[in-house]
């Protein structure tokens, strides 16, 4: 039991000789570290997108007159912080380009639905279950409401189809 716990004990002390610094020979002239080489790669790569302003900064009763005024729909997204799939959602669908650039063509607002002034904005429009997304004209009147998570091309589509009845 003893030899075990000796080499237990050594085993520290081998990997710190091994696997530490190399001496130099004593003929072998002293050379600086070479630098880096910098990946060819990552030279050539392309800046990532510059992200589109999306979320509406104000009010919701600013978010529906800037609707108004600009005669857009108004995107609604209703979260909470203890939500993991409203969490997904910002991170998998609302991240995306083609996402970003569809909500920043409507007045986009995002609201906590447990906050002292979204509480009250979701209870008038009966939201239960988060994440609830929807789709208002500049009135505040629902057009289409999307439930839950979705990745962003079966979002897409179904965005695109409140859009289209919006349109009518």
């Amino acid at each position: 039991m003893k030899s075990i716990a000796r080499a237990v004990l050594a085993l520290p002390l081998v990997l710190l000789v091994a696997c530490g610094p190399q001496p130099q020979s004593p003929s072998a002239p002293a050379q600086a570290p070479a630098a880096p080489a910098a990946p060819a790669a990552a030279a050539a790569a392309p800046a990532p997108p510059t992200p589109v302003k999306v979320w509406f900064e104000g009010s919701y009763e600013d978010g529906l007159a800037q609707a108004r005024a600009s005669n857009k729909l108004v995107f609604v997204d209703f979260w909470t912080t203890w939500c993991g799939y409203c969490k997904k959602l910002d991170k998998v669908t609302f991240s995306q380009p083609a996402v970003q650039a569809e909500l920043s063509k409507m007045v986009s607002m995002s609201i906590d639905a447990e906050s002292k002034a979204g509480a009250p904005i979701a209870q008038k429009f009966h939201v239960t279950g988060y994440p609830a997304l929807l789709v208002l004209d500049g009135n505040g009147k629902e057009i289409g409401r999307i439930a839950g998570f979705l990745e962003p091309e079966p979002f897409l589509k179904r965005l695109e189809a409140i859009r289209a009845r919006a349109a009518r």
